[in-house]
């Protein structure tokens, strides 16, 4: 299956080293490979990104000791070159004590001439032989364990296979092995996302009629970027073609919807995060009318505002919410253990401080990381009892920020039944409340309504209203700063 893309910003910290001889495979392969990658959302480099010189090379080992993976490409006249095959040994000297992952491309070249040494390597061979036979035999064993670790012949490269069709298997395969890699990380750091992935996948599997959204919903923090960023990356080789943008503007979806047709896939998988207004649904509807994917295509769309598929032409769409649930207790616990106390357990003095950060984060993992980050710098009980007694009034920046979102994106009106719940009718049931914000001319079901499908009140099982205990300390911190409400103004 080929290969589709994600946005430039979506994986950018994984960064991907590129060996290869420059006079073979430059502008036939690497240029498509470069900037297949980036769009990928791997950021790809290669020794041509430095001067070239002898005084660069701990450059060229601190760049290839900190990428996440290796791309060798070998190919004609690759052994030519003293330079490449130094980078293969580091590169191979990484993959046996650091585990660096490594992907081997055999291009127009088959795999005897690069184990044997045959072929256009036999020239060069014989040179360094002659010249500095401990270098090559150096060579020769970390070549022979190219060789070994290359998967079958997923990466040799005839002359009769497109250079295209190579760049889109390598693609793939640096996708699969990122993917494994990101997987193994994020679970370390996310507690709890196994099971919301699961629950997810099965939203996505279940048949539909047509074109099916499966929308990632809550509020700000609770984990929805990287919930669909790993289900994404566990599911996208199941289809022929996939994309993924954050924060999309509609050109970029345009121009990643009509690479895919150009391929004639039919069965795709779109990755749209951070969607909160409902034009982008309606250009997303627009562009699946023109572009007649098959009914087994699937979008995950993760977003803390469900009024985005309200807009005109999203009814063509089968929506499937998923409501990301916060952490449950155990999870909370384990989560902060690991930011906090490096995974180890706290001493009996924080037993009960622990319990009030828990229950102030309201099981929101973008909270508690940012809470345990802050607090694992305080070694003292009584610093976190003195900072939690503060959270309540100033909330710490980087938490507060990220809820301030959702309220930004209010109109006047909604801000302010907003903060009438925050102060005055929490825990009150919901039509009362809307008895009263209606006599005060404020046009309290559609405010209330909007409010709930932004993630910003809640409505309990009895239809009694409420906040998020971040939601309520965001009300107090807006109230502080801005002078134009008040809580006198508001009750």
């Amino acid at each position: 299956m080929a290969p589709g893309v994600f946005s430039s910003s979506f994986r950018d910290d994984f960064l991907v080293f590129i060996s290869f001889r420059g006079f073979d495979v430059r502008y036939e392969l690497i240029g498509f490979l470069y900037a297949a990658l980036r769009r990928a959302g791997v950021r790809p480099l290669f020794d041509e990104n430095f001067r070239r010189g002898k005084e660069i090379w701990p450059e060229i080992e601190r760049a290839i000791g900190g990428a996440k993976m290796s791309i060798i490409v070998l190919s004609e006249n690759f052994a030519n070159s003293e330079w490449c095959l130094d980078e293969v040994v580091l590169i191979m000297q990484l993959h046996r004590a650091a585990a660096q992952i490594v992907i081997p491309v055999f291009f127009r070249l088959t795999k005897a001439v690069v184990e044997q040494q045959s072929g256009s390597f036999a020239g060069p061979f014989a040179i360094y032989d002659a010249e500095k036979p401990e270098k090559a035999n150096t060579f020769r064993a970390a070549l022979s364990n190219v060789v070994e670790i290359s998967d079958g012949d997923r990466h040799v490269a005839p002359a009769i296979r497109p250079a295209e069709k190579v760049v889109d298997d390598i693609v793939l395969h640096v996708l699969e092995k990122m993917n494994l890699e990101s997987l193994d990380a994020d679970y370390k750091g996310l507690v709890g996302i196994k099971p919301r992935m699961l629950q997810v996948q099965h939203l996505l599997d279940a048949p539909s009629d047509g074109i099916c959204i499966v929308s990632i919903w809550g509020m700000g923090g609770i984990g929805k970027s990287k919930l669909s960023e790993c289900v994404y990356g566990s599911c996208c080789g199941q289809f022929d073609g996939f994309c993924a943008l954050s924060n999309y503007k509609g050109v970029q979806l345009e121009q990643e919807l009509s690479n895919m047709t150009s391929k004639g896939y039919k069965k795709v998988l779109i990755l749209l995060d951070g969607v909160n207004k409902v034009q982008q649904i309606e250009f997303l509807a627009d562009l699946c009318d023109k572009v007649k994917f098959g009914a087994e295509s699937r979008i995950i769309v993760s977003t803390r505002n469900r009024q985005v598929f309200k807009g005109v032409g999203c009814e063509d769409f089968e929506v499937r919410t998923y409501e990301v649930p916060p952490l449950t207790s155990p999870e909370a616990h384990d989560l902060l253990r690991l930011v906090a106390f490096g995974g180890n357990s706290p001493s009996i003095d924080f037993d009960a401080v622990v319990e009030g950060v828990i229950k102030y984060a309201g099981g929101n993992p973008g909270a508690l990381i940012e809470l345990g980050k802050f607090l694992s710098t305080k070694p003292d009980a009584r610093l976190w009892e003195s900072k939690l007694k503060k959270l309540t009034r100033f909330p710490l920046p980087g938490v507060n920020s990220d809820l301030m979102t959702s309220f930004d994106e209010l109109d006047s009106e909604e801000r302010t039944i907003f903060l009438h719940v925050a102060f005055n009718f929490k825990r009150r049931g919901k039509e009362a409340v809307i008895a009263v914000l209606d006599a005060c001319d404020l046009d309290a079901i559609n405010g209330i309504t909007s409010l709930v499908d932004r993630s910003l009140v809640l409505v309990d099982r009895y239809d009694r209203l409420s906040l998020h205990a971040l939601h309520e300390a965001m009300a107090t911190e807006i109230v502080r700063k801005d002078p134009t409400w008040t809580i006198e103004n508001l009750r």
